[in-house]
């Protein structure tokens, strides 16, 4: 959340919503027109006919919590702290460019 640009002031919340594809990404060209694997858009994705079937790794919908994420990264050896990290660098340099 950005409040003031000048002076620049913004927070980063630390629960909120992870979203995903309701279809398994494919860089395959005859892919590219479908919106339920490269849009995470919940107003596109409620109309995708895989929304509330079970899907390796996310399971039924397209929605995570935060926490949700950062637990699943503990649970696959992943350091969930460094990867956040490396986002708030990333929107800091974001916001700042």
């Amino acid at each position: 959340l950005i409040t003031s640009f000048h002076p620049m002031r913004c927070f980063l919340f630390k629960d909120g919503l992870v979203r995903f594809a309701t279809d398994k990404y494919s860089n395959d060209k005859a892919s590219l027109n479908n919106l339920f694997s490269h849009l995470t858009n919940s107003s596109i994705n409620k109309h995708s006919p895989s929304l509330n079937h079970h899907k390796d790794t996310v399971g039924a919908g397209c929605k995570w919590s935060l926490s949700h994420l950062r637990r699943y990264l503990r649970e696959h050896g992943v350091d969930d702290h460094y990867v956040f990290a490396r986002i708030k660098n990333i929107l800091i340099l974001t916001v700042l460019a």
